[in-house]
């Protein structure tokens, strides 16, 4: 986003900035507690802390400085920008909780949405978004951003990193990508791809990074 890659290094506490024409970092900013993920939008760098402060910061990309820390009673994990909000997971006990902010007030709104266990990565597309998470049996929530509402949970779904062609594309612990049928949660296809850490879909196909 923003002309650049943005990178959370855990160890250090910061978020570089690296420019993506040249591959150079021209920007390293200090957040002062551990980032987990980041997004991008709504004129922001959003990036979920999970260490001494717990919430999300939210980075003015013009001046390379924290614009706003946003301090939440839980634990984000997930973190994606989407439909006027900015939405993040926390894989609490139970089932897990999806928190909407307003990017206006940077607030949080309306009440926490319930997802199923564990939920991680959520991935906005097709008009709704798409939370991945589970214990034992990995689930996938869908959420409906105008209503907040939540359809049945499919279940053996693993970890979705995209959605596109009408599928989700499903990092695999049997080492590939799995390509799943939204509507039932079955895999259509299985491309073998040793190694593969994520997956997007992007000017009608899925790259994968390995």
């Amino acid at each position: 986003g923003y002309g650049s890659v943005w990178v959370a290094n855990v160890t250090s506490d910061t978020l570089s900035r690296i420019a993506a024409a040249t591959g150079v970092v021209v920007s390293t900013i200090s957040l002062g507690s551990a980032p987990t993920a980041i997004a991008v939008g709504d004129g922001a760098v959003w990036v979920t802390s999970v260490g001494g402060h717990r919430g999300i910061y939210r980075i003015d990309p013009r001046h390379n400085r924290i614009r706003k820390f946003l301090r939440l009673p839980m634990v984000p994990t997930g973190v994606a920008v989407a439909y006027g909000r900015v939405w993040v997971t926390e894989p609490t006990q139970g089932p897990a909780l999806v928190v909407r902010i307003d990017p206006r007030t940077n607030r949080v709104s309306g009440l926490p949405i319930r997802v199923g266990t564990g939920a991680g990565r959520v991935v906005p597309a097709s008009g709704a978004l798409w939370v991945t998470g589970g214990n034992i049996i990995s689930e996938l929530s869908l959420i409906n951003p105008a209503t907040g509402t939540v359809p049945p949970i499919l279940a053996n779904v693993e970890n979705v990193d995209a959605v596109g062609a009408g599928s989700l594309w499903v990092i695999s612990t049997r080492r590939g990508i799995q390509r799943v049928d939204p509507a039932t949660g079955k895999v259509t296809a299985t491309i073998r791809v040793a190694d593969a850490v994520g997956v997007i879909f992007w000017a009608g196909s899925a790259w994968a990074s390995i």
